[in-house]
């Protein structure tokens, strides 16, 4: 078992290429502490052989005259005497001052131990040294934007592989689900990394303590994307998450405020295609895709409505508990228990409190999208970029799950590319 995310897993480097944006990034180096090193090193020689000041260094040879002995330290270590009077006064008969004899030992490597490394960075400089995080507790905050699209997708392939499996789920119950693991997942964080906790929290931590969820892999991933990070540079990062909400709109609530809608409204006699969301501003200002949770009603099968009408939920009614959080337990279970009959992918029987608090290191990756006119952020192309160099894998994931997803205006700072909103053209946005 690794203590790190799947999601980092290699089958997101198929395809991904990784190169620096910078092609040729120059710094500019200094050697303040060199004088001081000649000088300690001379002071070590000396102190360790009294005489050496005294001898004449054997790989010199003088023609003409010997060097004087009151030469400059410093230039001692080098093997070289700088007598700058009398090499004025030689002439091309007296011969060469100074010059070094061939070396003789150039290639011997009995002796020396080769390295294409540097050798500042041997163990002789970490005697003392400990090294710390300025930031003793840096946090970050990811997001899930991809989260139902990877639902959608699931759901896709699940009822290819099983046309059966249509008259059990519907694709607003997978939405639902995918939306309860997360914010289950992220509650089990913030208790592992001592946030702050409200009651309602609290009270679902209490009633999922021990419960099995059976998770198809590509949901697995999205849970398991969440958590702490430990950086290419070693740096600590742990997310940071709101609260779980419980507002209540037109008797909505909690997160589930849309997929709950989503629920109740794919259990309707209403007709597929776009339905009136209580989170309209009005009939020309609508909500759109760009709302985490809302899609378009399709055709539904009969039977499918049966799971949600069996666990009490109704076309005007959602049973929730904690109170105002969305969350409907025996719903959530009736959902698992439907998906644990699958083998389109595998299935993991996730218990949240056994978890490990390891996320993927792309949280920390930004995508920022390649916006095109009338096409959401979410689906369209995007380029990671990120300050170390981390794996392909890593780039994958980040274009995958996309936790770090800018929301970047259209063409003539058009920001219906990201906007949950549908404003009439020529309308301004209104944008915090």
């Amino acid at each position: 078992m690794s203590s790190g995310s799947p999601s980092d897993g290699s089958v997101f480097a198929t395809g991904i290429t990784v190169r620096e944006t910078v092609q040729r990034q120059t710094f500019s180096p200094s050697t303040p502490a060199a004088i001081d090193i000649s000088r300690q090193t001379y002071a070590e020689l000396i102190t360790d052989d009294p005489q050496l000041s005294k001898k004449q260094p054997s790989s010199l040879v003088f023609k003409g005259e010997t060097p004087q002995t009151n030469a400059i330290p410093a230039l001692r270590i080098l093997g070289v005497y700088a007598q700058p009077q009398n090499l004025a006064a030689k002439t091309p008969n007296q011969g060469y001052p100074v010059r070094f004899h061939p070396p003789t030992q150039l290639h011997n490597t009995a002796k020396v131990q080769m390295s294409s490394g540097s050798p500042s960075d041997g163990s002789v400089f970490a005697t003392g040294i400990t090294v710390r995080e300025t930031v003793q507790r840096q946090t970050f905050s990811p997001s899930t934007p991809a989260a139902i699209d990877i639902s959608r997708q699931t759901y896709a392939e699940l009822i290819t592989d099983d046309p059966q499996l249509s008259k059990v789920l519907l694709p607003e119950y997978l939405d639902y689900y995918t939306t309860a693991l997360i914010w289950m997942r992220i509650v089990h964080l913030k208790q592992r990394n001592s946030q702050a906790l409200t009651i309602a929290e609290q009270d679902l931590l209490t009633l999922v303590q021990t419960t099995s969820f059976c998770v198809p892999e590509p949901l697995n991933l999205q849970v398991r994307q969440l958590g702490n990070v430990v950086t290419a540079t070693k740096q600590h990062l742990y997310p940071e998450f709101p609260p779980l909400p419980e507002v209540v709109i037109y008797d909505r609530s909690g997160y589930y405020g849309v997929t709950s809608e989503a629920v109740c409204q794919a259990i309707s006699d209403a007709p597929p295609g776009r339905y009136a969301s209580v989170l309209d501003i009005d009939p020309i200002h609508p909500v759109n895709e760009n709302l985490l949770g809302f899609r378009p009603l399709g055709a539904r099968r009969a039977e499918a409505k049966n799971l949600a009408f069996s666990n009490g939920i109704a076309e005007n009614a959602f049973p929730a508990y904690p109170v105002n959080t969305g969350f409907c337990f025996e719903f959530l279970q009736a959902v698992s228990s439907a998906l644990a009959s699958t083998r389109t992918f595998k299935n993991t029987d996730i218990v949240f409190s056994t978890l490990a608090e390891a996320g993927a290191q792309s949280q920390t990756v930004i995508s920022r999208p390649i916006t095109q006119a009338n096409r959401p952020n979410i689906r369209g192309e995007r380029r990671p970029t990120s300050l170390t160099q981390e794996q392909p894998a890593v780039h994958g994931s980040a274009i995958f799950f996309d936790s770090q997803l800018k929301k970047e205006p259209g063409p003539n700072n058009n920001h219906a590319t990201w906007c949950c909103i549908n404003f009439l053209p020529g309308e301004q946005i209104p944008v915090a």
